[in-house]
């Protein structure tokens, strides 16, 4: 990580952007690793329980 100390700190979005990045990639690669594998049933359940997990987590500690 990319840490800088100045008044005009635009830094952190490049690095945030390349993490997005590596971030979609790798979920990309699941997907195509769980076609491969004839998982893709069980990956989109598990995806769709994460989503809702993280919406309860959310909406219980906002």
């Amino acid at each position: 990580m990319l840490v800088v100390t100045c008044d005009n700190c635009q830094h952190f979005d490049e690095d945030a952007g390349m993490r997005s990045f590596l971030y979609k990639f790798a979920r990309f690669l699941g997907d195509v690793n769980a076609v491969k594998k004839g998982r893709v049933g069980r990956r989109i359940g598990r995806r769709i329980a994460g989503r809702a997990t993280g919406r309860g987590l959310r909406r219980l500690f906002k």
